[in-house]
């Protein structure tokens, strides 16, 4: 695929991803909203039904402090049965039904009650006092009073007509917070709450709190309602209700929705960054693919190209009269077979790597010796140079349990590497040392250095650091990888430290004892 379709595919899948979770978060927000306003519409009916039990609850108890309460008549003392109608005066005398000992002062008579009648219901009370015509208290049943009478007896009740009772005296706080926490549970609410009833002076007079900040939060946040709204002649008290974990609590009312949404939106992004990826990284395949078959058509080319010419000298007839050219020719061919060999054997053996069909042939190795072996192979091509490879062995125990071949060619790699990597007249050391149960082999080089953005990746297979339109360095990218299979087979590990145009130092840790895979 080319690079810009490609770009554009991200681009399309990428507006599309937007719009999904734009639209997922629109609707969780309307949602939201929704809930919010049912809540509301809950909670303002809730209080609307608590302020008229409240009032029905007022109406009673005071109808009921009326009943007991009653109003004490004078009228003249005679034999014959009076009329509620020859009231002289009224005696307002609280909730004491018993009027003994009470003093008694009117227009029409003053004194002392003295003794109750002695049969019950209407009847006379003997008393003694001055007045001009009554001496005596009379006591009528409510059906005998005076249809004025009753109708101010029931407005007093209503109308602010005397006295003004306080509204804290009317209303309860224990009685209103359990008729606040009934009514929310009855609609479904069960959320922590605080209240206040506020005077038309902005003071509170009832309330749940005595924090001032609570309380400036449920005036200014709080549901509000009246409160005995028939009181048209008093001043107006509102009930105001504050729920300070209100959206907490929607949110939570919903969490089954939310967690639901969240899950498919996480998905949909999963599914992208996935999709990404995997286009990204074909697309990098296919380049290493491309790069690799490049790299190996010119490796092979160079060596089959030698063989095919010197196949031909070979041919001439003059070359049988000379048996030392000959002889050059064939060892040519040896060597450029040899190099096919190699180039072959890397590839199957990365293969093989990779599939973990590998089974090592551990052994106790001296790894001091193992390097001296490499150092042979190499030290003419190093020469050849102009360079210079060195040992520096800072070990106390060279040995470890391992495959001689793998760890053998694990050096070589690394070596080679050194080599090819660095300018003229290359410095290559390699140095051993203990460290906890691992021997560290290290190969130090002062070529190009490896960008610290790639010093991660050179560990993958085919993976070759980019070096624009130069190519003067031959590979295929499959050995460093090699080096980390065998590591990771041996139970040990590999890592790198690089600077540009100083150089690079890789360090394997070969544990001195070899666990194999259970």
């Amino acid at each position: 695929m080319k690079k810009q379709f490609i770009k554009g595919l991200i681009g399309l899948i990428s507006i599309a991803l937007i719009g999904l979770i734009s639209i997922q978060f629109y609707w969780v927000r309307n949602s939201i909203d929704l809930r919010n306003a049912q809540f509301s519409f809950s909670v303002r009916a809730a209080l609307a039904h608590i302020s008229e039990q409240l009032e029905l609850l007022d109406t009673r108890s005071r109808m009921g402090e009326r009943k007991q309460n009653k109003d004490w008549w004078l009228v003249p003392e005679t034999s014959e049965e009076q009329s509620p109608t020859q009231k002289i005066d009224t005696v307002w005398l609280g909730q004491n039904n018993d009027p003994s000992g009470v003093e008694i002062i009117s227009e029409q008579f003053s004194g002392r009650i003295e003794e109750k009648p002695t049969t019950s219901g209407a009847g006379n009370w003997k008393g003694t006092g001055t007045g001009s015509d009554a001496k005596a208290l009379y006591a009528p049943s409510p059906s005998l009073l005076p249809p004025l009478q009753m109708i101010e007896d029931l407005l007093s009740g209503f109308l602010p007509l005397g006295k003004q009772t306080p509204v804290q005296e009317r209303i309860d706080k224990y009685q209103l917070d359990s008729l606040l926490h009934a009514e929310f549970a009855e609609r479904g609410i069960q959320t922590s709450y605080e209240f206040a009833v506020f005077n038309t002076f902005e003071q509170a007079v009832v309330s749940s709190t005595n924090d001032d900040q609570m309380l400036r939060s449920i005036f200014e946040q709080g549901y509000r309602v009246r409160l005995f709204p028939s009181d048209l002649f008093r001043e107006a008290n509102y009930l105001k209700v504050y729920f300070p974990r209100q959206r907490g609590y929607l949110i939570e009312t919903m969490w089954e929705m939310l967690a639901i949404a969240a899950i498919f939106t996480l998905i949909i992004i999963i599914a992208f960054a996935y999709t990404i990826r995997t286009i990204v990284w074909q697309k990098k395949l296919s380049e290493i693919k491309n790069d690799f078959i490049n790299n190996m058509t010119h490796e092979l080319k160079t060596p089959i190209a030698t063989i095919s010419l010197a196949c031909e000298a070979l041919g001439d007839p003059d070359l049988s009269s000379s048996p030392e050219k000959t002889n050059n020719f064939v060892r040519m061919i040896r060597d450029e077979n040899s190099r096919l060999g190699v180039l072959v054997e890397n590839v199957l053996r990365s293969a093989v790597l990779d599939k973990g069909e590998v089974k090592l042939r551990t052994a106790s190795i001296n790894m001091q010796d193992v390097i001296r072996e490499v150092i042979q192979n190499m030290e003419i091509q190093v020469r050849q140079r102009g360079g210079e490879l060195n040992t520096v062995f800072q070990d106390s125990n060279p040995m470890v349990e391992g495959d001689r071949i793998h760890l053998t060619n694990v050096v070589y790699n690394l070596t080679d590497n050194a080599l090819k990597y660095s300018p003229e007249s290359p410095k290559i050391e390699i140095s051993t040392r203990n460290k906890g149960s691992c021997l560290v082999v290290s190969v130090k080089d002062n070529g190009i250095g490896i960008p610290r953005e790639h010093q991660k990746k050179i560990f993958d297979k085919l993976y070759r650091v980019p070096t624009g339109n130069i190519h003067n360095v031959k590979g295929f990218g499959l050995g460093l990888s090699y080096v980390k299979n065998v590591m990771d087979k041996h139970r040990g590990k590999i890592t790198v430290q690089s600077e540009i145009n100083k150089g690079s130092t890789f360090s394997i840790y070969i544990p001195h004892r070899y666990e194999p895979e259970k």
